[in-house]
């Protein structure tokens, strides 16, 4: 059995603008940030519209990968930034791991460094941007590496030394020592990844008894198979280069192998010369005729699927991109469905048409599934029996019951913190960390961050305090010029940004002081009267209890519906805490019990 290695990663981007865009992406054992920029807006499409296109065509192909190696990889990333119009410059970095080789991918520009030991190396990169050229690598990783995947403007802000200097902290505490650095820079292409090896999940057999104390990009025969093993790379602070892909290099034709009959060359010796040659040269002819049948077959069916794709792909893409824009503004709308229906009806007469296994039927057997997915959305209603639970489950709900004074309550993983009129404690403690000197009198929510308090008082914003030698210092935590209308804000929660919930059940998202873009897609039945919002820097996902509909709603960090979960108890339920490792909500009730559920 191959070995499983425990990750841990974090997150660092910035806002887009008309003319910069950045974006990260994880999946499994998948990484990837991009970045794209442009001197003036681009006509048609903008550029959030361009970099959703390509992780959507680059997780369509990736996922279908049967054998995901250094260069079926490359191939997928070349074929997903191809489109992009020549004025735009992207920068994007990958690593994918498998067992324990590490796959490394640059296109455009960017940089990928690791930290291994005490020692810190740039083991790929490109620093002029191209947007025809993708470097890769591969090699082996090992427990406590520290990769660091940087888009161009984010390795040009951040120094090696930097990094070196942060890279003992953990992962989400670097996070936020950049982020706090590049807040004055021209940052909205900085992006970066920070992946660390925490260690071995389960490991069946060690296919090696010697330590590498070096990253190599030359792969092992006995670990996976490569036809052409890079360059060794020594781990050492200098820069290295690898393998150099075009993007526009036309790929080969590969024909299926044909099967000789057996031949006695025996009887063929004692032939006369002259009827032996005329025999090879038919032998010769026969397998040239052959060859010739098998490849314009080959091209003949590869005209086919792509005639068919043509013909059906594009339409089903657009009716896909139309229900999403309207989802955007009305998740209620019925022409959601509609639209969703009809690149259903056109993806499914396609998928009849092609070649099974081909590229095309992989492209359209993807989109299927998202709008499978899309239009089962309103009917992922899991019915769900509540489980008594104690108070050592749940140590959040359980200070909530001990301290009936108190409406909002929050946790940093180590400490319960809550908030009444007269200030902020500590569970443990009956002295106030802060005191409230007339900061707050309508508290709409708490939350805690990198060690800071941030207070949603409806009348006065989002308050935060940050903690110093002498206590704790008050901001707001709005830019200038930036003041939203919290007064039917009902909870707010943090992780690398702030989401705050609306009793009319909107849900506004903000980064860095600045309003970011978050759209529910797929919810179907809109919020009715919820009451709290959950998420923190350690989940996948956000909860949202929706008191109206008696549902707790599960949605992913960009707002995408994934899954509700039923019960008649969740409309005077009081708050939830989620311990995604465990897939359990426990939910507080009216009645001040602790029960919980389980979730996917």
């Amino acid at each position: 059995m191959p070995t499983k290695l425990q990750l841990s990663f974090t997150k660092v981007a910035f806002p887009p603008t008309p003319t910069a865009w950045v974006h990260t992406y994880t999946a499994g054992s998948f990484f990837a940030v991009a970045s794209l920029s442009c001197p003036v807006p681009p006509q048609g499409d903008d550029l959030n519209a361009l970099g959703k296109d390509i992780f959507a065509n680059l997780e369509a192909e990736f996922f279908t990968l049967e054998n995901k190696d250094l260069a079926s990889i490359k191939e997928v990333i070349s074929q997903a930034i191809k489109n992009l119009p020549s004025n735009v410059a992207i920068s994007f970095v990958a690593a994918y791991i498998r067992d324990t080789t590490l796959y490394v991918f640059v296109a455009g520009a960017g940089s990928v460094v690791i930290k291994r030991g005490g020692k810190l190396a740039t083991i790929l990169s490109i620093y002029e941007n191209d947007n025809s050229v993708i470097k890769a690598a591969s090699g082996h990783i090992q427990v406590e590496d520290m990769l660091f995947l940087q888009t161009q403007t984010m390795s040009k802000y951040i120094s090696l030394e930097t990094i070196l200097q942060e890279s003992d902290r953990l992962p989400n505490e670097i996070a936020e020592s950049f982020a706090n650095q590049l807040q004055s820079a021209n940052n909205n292409t900085a992006g970066c990844i920070i992946v660390k090896v925490e260690g071995i999940i389960q490991e069946e057999f060690q296919p090696q008894t010697q330590s590498y104390q070096h990253f190599t990009s030359a792969v092992e025969k006995n670990i996976i198979e490569e036809k052409e093993p890079l360059e060794q790379l020594e781990l050492s602070p200098e820069q290295y280069q690898a393998e150099t892909f075009n993007q526009r290099k036309t790929p080969s034709l590969h024909l299926p192998p044909i099967r000789l009959p057996h031949i006695n060359l025996s009887i063929f010796q004692r032939l006369p010369k002259r009827t032996r040659v005329a025999l090879g040269i038919a032998l010769i002819l026969l397998l040239l005729l052959a060859a010739s049948i098998i490849f314009h077959k080959q091209t003949g069916l590869n005209n086919k699927n792509e005639q068919v794709f043509n013909q059906y792909y594009p339409e089903a893409k657009k009716y896909v991109d139309s229900a999403n824009a309207i989802a955007s503004v009305d998740s209620s709308s019925p022409s959601i469905q509609t639209s969703l229906q009809q690149a259903n009806n056109m993806l499914k007469t396609a998928q009849q048409q092609l070649t099974p296994g081909s590229t095309q039927a992989k492209q359209v057997n993807a989109l299927l599934q998202t709008v499978t997915s899309k239009l089962q959305g309103e009917t992922n209603i899991q019915q769900v029996s509540l489980n008594n639970a104690v108070n050592s489950d749940s140590a959040l709900l359980a200070a909530e019951i001990q301290h009936s004074d108190a409406k909002y309550f929050t946790t940093d993983g180590k400490s319960i913190y809550y908030i009444n009129a007269k200030g902020i404690y500590n569970n443990s403690s009956s002295k106030a960390l802060l005191t409230n000197d007339g900061d707050w009198n309508k508290i709409g929510g708490l939350g805690t961050y990198f060690g800071n308090f941030y207070v949603l008082d409806k009348t006065n914003g989002v308050l935060k305090y940050v903690s110093g030698a002498d206590g704790y210092g008050k901001t707001n935590y709005f830019a200038t010029g930036v003041s939203p209308d919290l007064s039917s804000a009902v909870n707010l929660t943090i992780d690398n940004s702030i989401y705050i919930l609306f009793t009319n059940g909107a849900v506004t998202k903000y980064t860095r002081d600045q309003p970011d873009t978050f759209n529910l897609k797929g919810l179907g039945k809109p919020f009715s009267s919820p009451t709290r919002i959950l998420t923190n820097e350690n989940m996948n996902n956000i909860y949202v209890l929706d008191n109206g509909n008696d549902r707790i709603v599960q949605l992913g960090k960009d707002g995408t519906f994934e899954a509700q979960y039923v019960n008649s108890a969740f409309h005077t339920a009081k708050d939830i805490d989620v311990n995604e490792s465990s897939k359990t909500i426990y939910i507080l009730t009216s009645d001040n019990k602790i029960e919980s559920i389980t979730i996917k």
